[in-house]
């Protein structure tokens, strides 16, 4: 088990502030994980496995590979699995390989990506000095085997928002998504790049046009691929 409470991660990259975040390498291979990143005094979003994030400079790569164990990870603010977020600057890349365990994917905010490239800060109502034009990060996503995935969101990371919820003038990180085998729950996310990519060839979606406090999907309504 291991909780932080920090711009860093629980498991992954050390502490970014001015400067960016350590980048996380993280492979898991068995075992039971638990990983929390709770809420830090700066308001600055960050994974719970993977990269760290940063008020300014972009959150740091974040690059998981999975395959076996129970994995719960749980993030307040920020992406749970992936790339560093940041208050002021764009969101970091998320690589993440997942062939077998159980894995679930918890953000507790509105706006993250459960799986995926990190988030730029989302505005709070007492919160006004955080951009809202920083682009979410981008992510290679490949899931093999058969492992049990359950998140909201899969992808790219999520642009800053405005108080009332409505997105900034940043955009959706782009996505390349190789899918051959697996239980999962997501909707899978990515912007409108020439970078994106989705290969499915095995595997199961379920689940993925559903939004509740449970499992937060980016895109409500969003179908299994939002593009």
């Amino acid at each position: 088990t291991a909780v932080a409470t920090t711009t860093g991660t629980a498991i992954g990259g050390g502490i970014g502030f001015s400067n960016a975040g350590g980048k996380g390498d993280v492979t898991i291979t068995g075992g039971n994980v638990y990983a929390y990143n709770h809420a830090n005094q700066w308001n600055i979003p960050s994974s719970a496995i993977g990269g760290a994030g940063s008020k300014n400079s972009k959150g740091s790569e974040g690059k998981i590979t999975i395959s076996g164990g129970k994995i719960y990870a749980q993030s307040a603010s920020g992406t749970a699995i992936g790339g560093g977020s940041s208050r002021n600057k764009e969101g970091g890349n998320g690589v993440v390989t997942i062939s077998g365990g159980q894995v679930i994917a918890k953000t507790l905010a509105p706006n993250s990506a459960g799986i995926g490239g990190g988030t730029t800060c989302s505005l709070s109502e007492n919160d006004a000095t955080s951009t809202i034009n920083g682009n979410g990060g981008s992510a290679t996503i490949t899931i093999s085997g058969n492992p049990i995935i359950r998140t909201g969101s899969i992808g790219g990371g999520y642009p800053g928002t405005k108080k009332d919820g409505e997105p900034g003038t940043g955009k959706i990180g782009s996505a390349k998504i190789t899918i051959s085998g697996g239980d999962i729950q997501a909707q899978f996310v990515m912007a409108d790049s020439p970078d994106n990519s989705f290969n499915m060839s095995g595997g199961l979606i379920r689940n993925s046009d559903t939004s509740d406090d449970e499992y937060t999907c980016i895109q409500e309504n969003g179908a299994a691929v939002y593009m």
